[in-house]
């Protein structure tokens, strides 16, 4: 996998001082060009969504791992293929969250579900951090 891109469709910006905050987004992953493997099945993906001081997604903070419903769990990686799991809804705790700690971006991670139904290996190109990908986000006071 060599790209992952957020999409946001609701919960920008974010509001200091609310404890749990909504998010609805897309997710579009991005194969290298030497992908040449399919992976479909059951319960395949896990998908966290977090805050981040940096664009790259590499500070990491509010971490909620996402609900995904079958339908999305089971989403087929057919390179050349883009793959688009689309929906996907999650709460993050903020609580504690100030506008004055530099968290300027939302982050989704996908990573290889727990006990997927298909044995699969999964790694980023040119490293596991382009299995992540960063959207910039606003944040209004009280």
């Amino acid at each position: 996998m060599r790209q992952t891109v957020i999409t946001l469709t609701s919960g920008n910006p974010l509001i200091e001082g609310r404890n749990r905050h909504g998010f609805n987004f897309n997710l579009a992953v991005y194969p290298d060009n030497t992908a040449d493997y399919v992976v479909q099945g059951t319960n395949l993906w896990k998908v966290t969504l977090y805050l981040s001081t940096t664009q790259d997604g590499s500070s990491v903070a509010y971490e909620s791992t996402a609900l995904l419903s079958s339908e999305q769990m089971s989403t087929s990686w057919i390179p050349p293929n883009v793959m688009n799991i689309g929906s996907i809804q999650t709460i993050l705790d903020l609580e504690g969250f100030t506008c004055g700690g530099g968290h300027r971006f939302v982050c989704a991670r996908i990573d290889r579900a727990a006990n997927p139904s298909v044995n699969f290996y999964m790694q980023g190109t040119p490293t596991n951090s382009s299995l992540s990908g960063c959207t910039a986000i606003t944040c209004a006071g009280k």
